[in-house]
């Protein structure tokens, strides 16, 4: 009786290559790479959503960036001069109730906010003198998971360590306009200051800054390097 021989034969695709999934970049490198882009703000929003958090190369320690891995409701001192309490209802949402979500922080050059109004234009000042500044010229970039955190009932609370300030400032965070600009503003945020801290108490998660006013003789130093 004569064998039978069977032959099996393993097809691979031509065009593999196509249809693998498009590489994820890392968190870090986001805000350079929508440095160029129209709305430098709204970018650096939509890719932090899906970016890779953690770098899978040697581990160096980068002053703009933190990260680190949220399974109850704590406080995280991020190293950088801002401490960050997450409520259990952050958690819980940003994390669709699974109850573990990655916290990330940025820190970014207020340069990529293109000021399309000042707050001091609602108020019926100047705006020609600039009589704020952000606190650091840094604005604190803060996500927690991917879904959108606002509306809180129990607030997040972002501390600006030890700034020393003898002004006035108000904790205010970014709303994003179509024109590729924006404004800062305040509502869903309080302000206190506590042992010499501001204390940013906010029913959302955002890009936060602190607004200093300038004091008269301050302002016009300033005003004077400006022009």
């Amino acid at each position: 009786m004569r064998g039978f021989c069977c032959v099996v034969l393993w097809i691979f695709p031509i065009f593999s290559s196509t249809l693998a999934p498009p590489e994820r970049e890392f968190c870090r490198k986001v805000p350079e790479k929508c440095r160029t882009e129209q709305n430098v703000p709204l970018c650096i929003e939509d890719r932090m959503k899906n970016c890779v958090k953690n770098y899978r190369g040697p581990w160096r320690y980068d002053p703009n960036i933190f990260s680190t891995l949220i399974s109850s409701e704590e406080t995280v001192d991020t190293d950088r001069g801002y401490m960050i309490h997450i409520s259990d209802e952050a958690l819980q949402r940003s994390s669709n109730g699974q109850g573990e979500a990655n916290l990330f922080v940025s820190l970014l050059n207020e340069t990529f906010f293109r000021v399309n109004s000042s707050l001091n234009t609602k108020k019926g000042k100047d705006s020609s003198k600039p009589d704020t500044i952000l606190h650091g010229q840094t604005v604190l970039g803060v996500w927690l998971g991917k879904n959108e955190v606002q509306n809180l009932s129990q607030p997040v609370q972002i501390r600006f360590i030890d700034t020393k300030q003898s002004q006035n400032g108000t904790c205010v965070y970014w709303h994003f306009e179509d024109n590729g600009k924006g404004n800062w503003r305040t509502d869903g945020c309080n302000t206190t200051i506590d042992n010499g801290d501001f204390v940013c108490s906010c029913n959302h998660l955002s890009f936060f800054a602190v607004l200093i006013e300038l004091a008269p003789e301050m302002t016009s130093s300033v005003f004077q390097m400006c022009t």
